[in-house]
């Protein structure tokens, strides 16, 4: 998505191709999370997060505060994100992982 754009606004020769690189789909998958969030929560303060302790992170993606925190592991374990159960993109992704 970012890499048609930019290419749509340079030059044909300094265009960018090949595969996309690992940095290109974090920031792709930042992108899609902030928009389900934006179409499913109102923030932080949102009602239906009052009985969990969220946060925003760096990257402006909400996440849980969990009770394990002192368990050696990923950051994304330990914060999870916080997706909204009926947002067609969250059944796209179940699906996606359930096939794999």
């Amino acid at each position: 998505m970012y890499r048609f754009f930019t290419n749509c606004k340079i030059e044909s020769i300094n265009r960018i191709i090949g595969v996309l690189t690992l940095k290109v789909m974090n920031r792709a998958e930042i992108t899609v999370l902030k928009i389900v969030h934006k179409e499913s929560f109102s923030g932080t303060d949102d009602k239906r997060l009052k009985a969990i302790q969220c946060y925003v992170d760096p990257n402006g993606i909400l996440k849980v505060k969990t009770r394990i925190l002192m368990r050696k592991d990923t950051r994304d374990f330990l914060y999870p994100t916080i997706l909204p159960s009926r947002h067609p993109v969250v059944e796209k992704i179940i699906r996606t992982d359930m096939k794999n």
